[in-house]
């Protein structure tokens, strides 16, 4: 299994990124299979922007540790979980952070569902029908 996060509407989405990555970095089960894509500096910038995180051999458990990452956060953005076959799970912000515990729990669920391949449908946008 092969994820991609990308962020956006976020003025800093590389600084997010960043955030994210050593937050996956801190589940034993992530260790060495989250890896920063990257694409070069602009010109007058100082390095290399980050694009994306990509997350290799993960599993569900990869949907908790997101959306309580997502629900941490402050701003509006929109996170955007894709697998390997192009298949789209988008979830924004804002409905992270107004979940009860049940939209969370239910949200969690959907999204662990998507990772594992097991979802109805090809794109999710917002978590689904939450």
């Amino acid at each position: 299994m092969e994820l991609t996060i990308r962020l956006s509407g976020t003025a800093a989405p590389s600084d997010e990124l960043r955030s994210l990555q050593s937050y996956l970095l801190g589940e034993d089960e992530l260790q060495g299979r989250v890896r920063a894509t990257e694409v070069p500096a602009q010109e007058g910038a100082l390095g290399p922007v980050l694009e994306a995180l990509q997350i290799v051999g993960g599993s569900a458990g990869v949907a908790s540790v997101v959306v309580t990452w997502i629900k941490s956060r402050h701003g509006k953005f929109t996170a955007t979980i894709s697998r390997a076959d192009g298949s789209k799970f988008v979830i924004t912000h804002q409905r992270v952070r107004s979940a009860s515990k049940a939209e969370m729990s239910e949200l969690t669920e959907q999204v662990a569902k998507f990772i594992e391949g097991h979802d109805a449908a090809a794109e999710h946008e917002d978590g689904g029908e939450l």
